[in-house]
């Protein structure tokens, strides 16, 4: 018999009020020459995470704070619950939606916002490291205990994946780092002991679970993978196409109008012969008419029928 771990909410466990809902108005600019991306310049110099709608709102989340606009030129600060610091190279934290509620890991468990980000509640209490979610399931993982739900109220509990991440040695700093489910298709992927990096994969909705090293998997989108491992600074993907090419590293990737965008870092030369990492967006595998911008590039995001790329110090660009 399948274990189900059940809970209530508890009302709305608290409103967060410790940031003002700061408002501000973006610019918009226009291509440069030789390039097709928009930049939104963005009040902000913080590494950004993770981009989403809920209720026409295009929310922007850094590790502390969500960004929130209706129209990407007027903008507002909005406070999200307090949590646990991930390492750079993590997705957190995590935010996702799931059967039109948006979820957010926080220090205390799982919490979620019906308006926005406007006000949260803490639901399912657990430690948790990780959130995705497919059409059917919304998933929490962590390396003591890992859940899915199909309604975000009652959770089961992933017992044969614990049975393979429990005996894996890891220091307590070592996190898992990314997830994405696609079609009861999960990629779960994490950094163990001096560096190890681990693959996790189900096919059948978290039920059964095979592992795999030596690999940190950075983003899934329709059968192709971004990822990073010991080879060094290379630039990896694998699926319908391959890749694998000295002198960076792929952090996301998206399909946009028939073909994938890769976008990352690179140590790219300046012209006066520094090396110094910067942001890069390639499609497909042409190198050749790769954007480069300063800014490290975290997320791709297909929003509003824009591609959407966001990134360190606010970094926002914006392909129609």
């Amino acid at each position: 018999m399948k274990k189900v771990v059940s809970f209530l909410f508890v009302g709305t466990m608290f409103v967060l009020v410790a940031m003002s809902c700061e408002k501000y108005e973006a610019e918009i600019v226009p291509p440069a020459s030789g390039t097709n991306w928009q930049k939104i310049y963005f009040n902000s110099q913080d590494n950004l995470k993770k981009i989403l709608v809920q209720k026409d709102q295009v929310l922007i989340f850094s590790q502390t704070v969500c960004y929130a606009s209706a129209n990407l030129k007027d903008w507002e600060i909005r406070s999200i619950p307090e949590r646990y610091l991930t390492p750079d190279y993590s997705d957190g934290p995590f935010p996702v939606l799931f059967r039109g509620r948006l979820y957010i890991a926080g220090k205390d468990g799982l919490y979620y916002s019906d308006d926005a980000a406007l006000n949260w509640s803490l639901g399912f209490k657990a430690q948790i490291e990780v959130v995705t979610v497919d059409e059917n399931w919304l998933y929490i993982f962590q390396a003591n205990g890992s859940y899915r739900s199909s309604d975000g109220v009652y959770f089961q509990s992933l017992a044969k994946l614990d049975n393979i991440i429990k005996p894996i040695p890891r220091n307590p700093d070592i996190y898992l780092t990314f997830a994405k489910a696609e079609g009861g298709e999960i990629v779960l992927s994490g950094l163990w002991n001096t560096g190890m990096e681990y693959e996790f994969t189900s096919f059948d909705a978290g039920l059964t679970w095979q592992s795999s090293s030596f690999i940190l998997i950075n983003d899934v989108c329709l059968g192709e993978k971004v990822a990073s491992n010991h080879s060094g600074y290379y630039f990896i993907a694998q699926g319908p196409l391959e890749i694998y090419q000295k002198g960076g590293t792929f952090w996301t990737l998206e399909k946009f109008k028939g073909d994938y965008y890769f976008a990352g870092e690179t140590d790219d030369l300046y012209s006066d012969g520094i090396k110094t990492e910067r942001g890069i967006i390639i499609k497909n595998n042409n190198f050749d008419s790769a954007f480069i911008c300063p800014e490290k590039i975290r997320e791709l995001e297909v929003i509003h029928g824009n591609l959407m790329a966001i990134g360190d110090k606010g970094t926002v660009y914006m392909l129609e």
